[in-house]
């Protein structure tokens, strides 16, 4: 219940006067310390932040997932989804799933760099509500196997 709480008034927050792409970094230590209020997670170290474009975003993505999954993992996982009829015998489950977050994603919080990431081209009226939602990953940790082993 403390979470459909926090959450709503986060996002209550997050629908307020939009800032501009400059402004929105100077909101970020007073809403991780608004978060980590509500939260009771106490906010370690200061999140550092920048812009990414979608290109260096793939980049990313692709480097993250050479260096973090075997291959044969995904060849495996492509195969089973194939198997089982779920995708198409051309498929590419790693072109797919870089294509995918590239296309879908508007911000994250890489755990390695200790650092925020928010894309260039994100509409302005949903960062602030983003920014709220990476400022908790950062907040709260590493939480999947994924996120400590990238740590």
């Amino acid at each position: 219940m403390l979470r459909l709480i926090t959450a709503c008034l986060l996002f209550k927050n997050a629908l307020g006067a939009q800032p501009s792409n400059k402004d929105l970094f100077e909101q970020i230590d007073p809403t991780l310390e608004e978060l980590a209020k509500l939260t009771g997670l106490p906010a370690k170290t200061r999140v550092d932040r920048d812009f990414i474009t979608r290109e260096k975003l793939k980049e990313f993505l692709q480097t993250r997932i050479d260096e973090t999954v075997k291959p044969e993992e995904i060849r495996v996982e492509e195969l089973t989804l194939k198997l089982f009829g779920f995708v198409p015998e051309n498929y590419n489950l790693k072109e797919s799933t870089v294509s995918l977050l590239t296309e879908q994603a508007a911000a994250f919080y890489d755990y390695r760099k200790k650092k925020m990431f928010l894309l260039e081209s994100a509409p302005e009226i949903s960062q602030r509500f983003v920014l709220v939602h990476e400022l908790a990953h950062a907040l709260a940790g590493p939480t999947s196997l994924v996120e400590m082993y990238e740590s």
